[in-house]
């Protein structure tokens, strides 16, 4: 009879990373890393309590901008439509960081320049 061990045979199973891009380079990458994952990574909707709390800074402060996104779609808009609105009231010119830091203080004070409510 023959013997496996179960550390070899376990050791060939690779895992999807569970690790948030440091500097995407636009929304739409931001996007893609929520739905679909980027770089061979697990998709950040995913993600289990575990994981993003191992991630909690960027997943939260990105978490911001993946609601707005979510809500847009739910009211009709497609993820590229949604996007491009978002560049459009915030600005095309102003980094990831910036337009997430727009988004969240409007958010916390009430403000919809979005027009999604």
């Amino acid at each position: 009879m023959e013997q496996v061990s179960r550390s070899a045979a376990t050791s060939n199973v690779t895992q999807p990373l569970s690790k948030l891009s440091k500097n995407p380079k636009d929304l739409w990458t931001l996007w893609k890393e929520f739905e679909f994952g980027i770089d061979g990574g697990k998709a950040a909707k995913d993600y289990t309590s575990h994981e993003r709390g191992a991630n909690k800074c960027l997943y939260s402060v990105r978490k911001v901008f993946w609601d707005i996104v979510k809500k847009m779609i739910s009211n009709g808009y497609t993820s590229d439509s949604a996007i491009d609105r978002i560049y459009l009231v915030y600005g095309r010119g102003k980094s990831n960081s910036n337009i997430i830091k727009e988004l969240r203080t409007d958010t916390k004070a009430g403000i919809d320049r979005l027009h999604l409510y």
